[in-house]
This record gives C-alpha cells, structure tokens and sequence, in this order.
C-alpha cells in the first residue's frame, strides 16, 4: 500500500482521499482548515492506493483513530461491497465518496449530488427550498443525533467486510437506546440530508431543491455523470440530454432515470444534433482536461486539455444566460470554459462543487456544521 502523504501520531484523529491518483488533490486544503477552525485533532491525509491494495486500504479505516476518507477515481464503484452499510442515495446512484467510520462499521455515502446541487444554487441556478447541513443547530445536538444514530433504511451490504455479521448482538444492543435516538434525530432530522435512518435519502432531494423549468445537457455517462443525473432528475429539471460518445451507455442510464422521473430523457452520440432550450445547464462530467499526477499522464491530460467535449460551434448556439459547468477543478479553466467565456456564456469550475461535497462529508464524519467560509477561503 503507497502512500503519499501520512501523520502517525497516535494522538490525532485521521481521515484522508483514497484513489490513483491523488497528488492532484485539493481536499486536504479545506478539510484541514475546518477541523483546526472547529478545534478537532484531526489530520486530512492523501492515500495512493493501488488496485491490489484497495481491501486492505478500507479495512484499516475500522483503526479507533479513523473517521473515515473519501473516495475518488478509480474506486467510487469498487468499494460498495466493501462496506457494512450503504446510504440509500449512494446505492441508487451506484457510487460511493464518503465512508464514515461509526461504532465499528463502515458507512458509505454519496455526497457529489447534493453538493453538484449546492454549488449550482450557490451560483444562481435553481432554488434550495430549505437549508441542509448549515444547520444552526447545537453542537451537543448534532453529536447526540450522530452517535445515536440507527441504521433503518439504509440499504445493508451483506457478504462486504468479514465477520460483520458477527455483531448482531451489538446491533441489537444499540437499538435499545431508541427513546433518546429518536428525540435528538428529530431535532437535526434535516441536518444530515444524506444519512438514510428512514430510507429518505433521495426525497431530501426531492423537498430541498428545485430546477424545475431547466434544461441539463450532460457531458458523459459515467460514474460522475450518473450521480449528477439521479441529482437533477430529483430536483425536478424539465428537461435532460445525455451526450455520450457510447449511446448505449448513455440509453442504459436514461432508462433508470425514467423509471423514476417523469423528466424528458434524450440521448445522442454527436453533440453537433443538439437543440438548444431556454434556461440551459451544460455540464462537463467527463475527464476530459483533467490535470493528473505523472509524467505520461500529464503529457496525454496536456494534448487533451486542447480539445472539448463540446465543440465551439455548437456552444455558440446557446443563449447567452446559458451556465457552462465543468466539474474539473484542476486545471481551473479547461478548454471547454475557455471557449465557453469567449462566447459570453457563464463558465464555472467545479471548485463550488468540491467545496460543497467536502462540506458535507465534514458533517457526517464530525457531527458538527461544516464552517463553509474558513473552507472556501482556504480552496480559494
């Protein structure tokens, strides 16, 4: 197992990115700041972590000291099965980049939907009907919800890590404290929008967001495209067009959104057959531009960074108020947003995006509101 970055103090709490590559990385900016901002021992760690080691990588993450990671590419689909328990959002969208190491079992949750939702509110798209992990609520309130927290709902992975299922007892004695779990959970109920106690995970989408009389035309059909999907069909978007070199891919993806969604689903292969709607979101969620670690990896990230997912001539028939968003953050301008800004459309990064899924992975691994500002001053 390799690691790129790591703190053995015994002393500190540890928490840290799992994937290949992860030097590229800007979550150890922003995580460390809020723990020291909100006073918690704790270290934000980056963990290369080959294919071969990726078992043993998750299982350390039961140490005492360990309040979990995030998970990046490759592993976003890989580590389901290696966890005791899967948020219902996490399950539907198929992809995991939060686990939360809570009284001896391994949580995984998707928190790039919600936080994909967050930043395009933050920028002026859509609407946020209610206020989620910025919650005001006490400090000891959030703790006592999280340590009581029970796992109704939420979607068990049997056959994950081994002997897991030795711990009913201890399941069973934790359910007994039901009285008090239910009183603190229903004070901070709206405070943890991602935890699935009562299998509501995709509802909080649902109730907390509105995009209805958009148009989404989505960059890509894969993992990362699948959690913006289940994101804006459950926020109620008119319309989405999945643009995907493999139609197939993007045909198997709209047909899951459908059997949910009374949202229109088009596919196409070519984005030169692309129509343009009033109120359009284009989003990049392709690896296209992306700056990796390593020298042949940079040199190919290099010649594709000339290029873009959406060719300049299409891009030049969308309205004006039309917001391009690319979810890569390293380079913070891509091809795609450079043309996009020349054209006089709004061009966004995916730092907002980052910010916001890391703000809310904070809360779930420490039960407290994430401080977002301190966050957003050190990402920035």
């Amino acid at each position: 197992m390799e690691y790129e970055k790591q703190t053995d103090s015994p002393s500190l709490l540890r928490v840290g990115l799992i994937g290949d590559p992860v030097a590229h990385s800007y979550s150890p900016r922003f995580q460390q700041a809020a723990f020291d901002a909100r006073g918690i021992p704790a270290r934000y760690e980056l963990w290369r972590t080959g294919e071969d080691a990726l078992s043993a990588r998750i299982a350390s993450l039961l140490a005492p000291q360990s309040l979990g990671a995030n998970i990046t590419i490759p592993y976003k689909e890989a580590v389901l099965p290696l966890l005791d328990v899967v948020d219902p959002l996490a399950a539907r969208i198929g992809a995991v980049n939060t686990i939360v190491h809570r009284n001896e079992y391994l949580y995984g949750y998707n928190t790039d939907a919600p936080g994909l939702l967050h930043a395009l509110v933050e920028l002026g798209v859509g609407k946020l009907r209610e206020p989620q992990y910025l919650a005001t609520t006490r400090d000891d309130e959030l703790m006592s919800a999280r340590e009581g927290d029970d796992r109704d709902g939420a979607s068990a992975k049997g056959g994950g890590r081994d002997g897991a299922s030795a711990k009913g007892g201890d399941r069973d004695g934790a359910s007994a404290k039901g009285g008090d779990r239910d009183r603190a959970t229903a004070r901070v109920a709206r405070t943890f929008p991602l935890d699935g106690r009562d299998g509501r995970a995709l509802q909080d989408l649902k109730e907390s967001f509105s995009f209805e009389g958009y148009t989404v035309v989505l960059l890509g059909a894969g993992g990362a495209a699948r959690g913006a999907v289940f994101a804006l069909v459950n926020a109620s978007v008119e319309r989405l067009v999945i643009v995907n070199r493999n139609l197939e891919r993007a045909q198997r993806l709209a047909a899951e959104v459908q059997q949910e969604s009374n949202c229109q689903v088009f596919c196409l292969n070519d984005p030169k057959f692309l129509i343009p709607h009033p109120a359009t979101l284009v989003i990049n969620a392709t690896p296209l531009g992306m700056h990796v670690a390593g020298k042949q990896e940079q040199r190919e990230a290099e010649n594709a960074s000339t290029f873009s997912p959406l060719p300049a001539e299409v891009l030049a028939r969308f309205a004006p108020d039309t917001v391009v968003f690319d979810m890569i953050y390293n380079p913070t301008q891509t091809q795609l947003l450079c043309q996009a800004r020349i054209l006089g459309l709004r061009a966004v990064n995916g730092l907002p995006m980052l910010l916001h899924q890391g703000a809310l992975a904070f809360t779930l691994w420490t039960g407290q509101p994430a401080p977002l500002e301190v966050m957003r001053s050190a990402l920035l």
